[in-house]
């Protein structure tokens, strides 16, 4: 025992730490559990603010984080997974999670991997200290399970994909609740193109756990990929229940909630999205056409448009308004009748990415769509934009429908003259009027 207490205090000895709680009683009891175990005052952080510690995560990057179950609208999980993504290597990290709430200690048990251990309020400095010390101990001896699910992990990011599925069968047999055993066994099976029994293994683990976060996340991709849309949706809202979603996890939130048309979901899985720490420019790019195709629908099947628009507004502010989210909004509007509405989103965007030419073309559609009993005035106003250079093909082809329409064969043939001129790639299309025109 005296060399594990030499051992544990060298890896203290080094290991930068973080202590993250809204708290100041907390902080010090923590910080004066650290230094009863030798740990360097030098190398603690202390944060109360969230976006101050997952500021200190990227320049700071410690090994040991201690950290508030929540705070606010924040999730200490999240930190976790910042930390995660730094060191990647789970033996060379520890997390603990403070809670003083019995459901929270659950949630925290369950996200095995990323949590090593929960401290649950109230608590003294020597529980800090023995919990610590506990977590260090299974980093620097880990059981023979443990070893092994480590081993197969490795084996598995080696593409050894046989040898690892041996080896977590092993490791079964050597401990009562093998939830991540079975996590990275239906792991494999999904490498293999296995749903089926990748779901099988995933339930197995939540068999153990009905929380563990792993087989929850693995139990949702096997079902996504059996095509299991609306089983795949409940699991999700299990694990959106009780865990931060990963920005992975996110995006198919999105795109899950639109092609099982679970519209009354966006809304939520959008203030999760305000809250996601890491907002990649993929996570952006799907959350914004995820917004823009929930409003196509709930305008071209008439359902609550107020909230449409709302998505198409909330989606504009995430691409930072640029112009081609606009043009897929106005081409909406107009098409599904609601063109008077445009003037409110063409407010809204920068005049640097919105073209003058582009305003005159997508008012003028909006124009022709409101004014459709007036043909006369539309193609007037439409041929002054054909022989001014500023329309598109789509005008062209609006104002030939028309003059083919009113008989006014004359003007017909100057405008499909002008159109094959301006637009060569659609020449047939118009070389089609100029027949009609004859």
């Amino acid at each position: 025992m005296k060399l594990l207490d030499n051992e544990i205090r060298l890896f203290l000895k080094s290991k930068k730490i973080l202590v993250f709680d809204d708290k100041r009683a907390s902080r010090l009891e923590i910080k004066n559990g650290l230094l009863d175990l030798g740990v360097n005052p030098k190398k603690i952080l202390m944060e109360r603010d969230f976006n101050h510690a997952k500021n200190a995560i990227h320049t700071y990057a410690p090994e040991i984080i201690i950290s508030e179950f929540q705070v606010h609208d924040h999730y200490g999980l999240e930190l976790a997974r910042l930390q995660m993504d730094l060191i990647g290597d789970y033996i060379k990290k520890i997390f603990i999670i403070v809670t003083g709430n019995a459901s929270q200690a659950s949630v925290a048990d369950a996200a095995e991997e990323e949590v090593d251990a929960f401290l649950v309020k109230p608590f003294t400095k020597d529980l800090v200290s023995d919990y610590l010390y506990k977590a260090v101990s299974r980093k620097i001896n880990p059981s023979a399970y443990a070893s092994m699910v480590y081993e197969a992990k490795k084996l598995i990011i080696e593409d050894a994909l046989d040898l690892a599925e041996q080896t977590l069968a092993m490791s079964k047999i050597m401990y009562e609740r093998p939830m991540m055993a079975c996590y990275y066994t239906g792991l494999i099976h999904l490498k293999r193109n296995l749903p089926k029994d990748a779901l099988e293994q995933f339930n197995s683990g939540l068999s153990f756990n009905a929380l563990h976060f792993k087989c929850l996340t693995g139990k949702f991709r096997a079902m996504i990929e059996l095509n299991k849309k609306q089983q795949a949706f409940k699991c999700l809202e299990v694990i959106s229940e009780h865990f931060p979603l990963t920005p992975d996890l996110l995006k198919r939130a999105f795109i899950l909630s639109i092609t099982s048309y679970h519209f009354d979901r966006v809304e939520m899985f959008y203030e999760r999205y305000l809250n996601q720490p890491r907002k990649t420019k993929d996570l952006k790019l799907t959350v914004s056409q995820a917004l823009l195709t929930a409003g196509k629908i709930l305008l071209r099947e008439r359902r609550h448009p107020k909230l449409a628009l709302d998505y198409f507004k909330k989606g504009a502010i995430i691409t930072a308004k640029k112009k081609e989210f606009l043009a897929g909004i106005l081409d909406t509007l107009i098409k599904e009748g609601f063109s008077h509405e445009a003037d409110n989103f063409f407010n809204l965007f920068d005049a640097r990415e919105l073209p003058s030419q582009l305003i005159k073309q997508f008012r003028f559609k909006a124009f022709a769509k409101i004014q459709h009993k007036h043909p006369d005035e539309v193609i007037e106003r439409g041929k002054g934009l054909i022989f001014d250079g500023i329309a598109d093909a789509g005008i062209a082809i609006i104002v030939c429908d028309l003059l083919k329409k009113s008989g006014r064969k004359k003007l017909l043939q100057s405008v499909a003259y002008k159109a094959i001129e301006l637009f060569p790639n659609h020449k047939a299309s118009f070389l089609s009027y100029l027949d009609q025109a004859a």
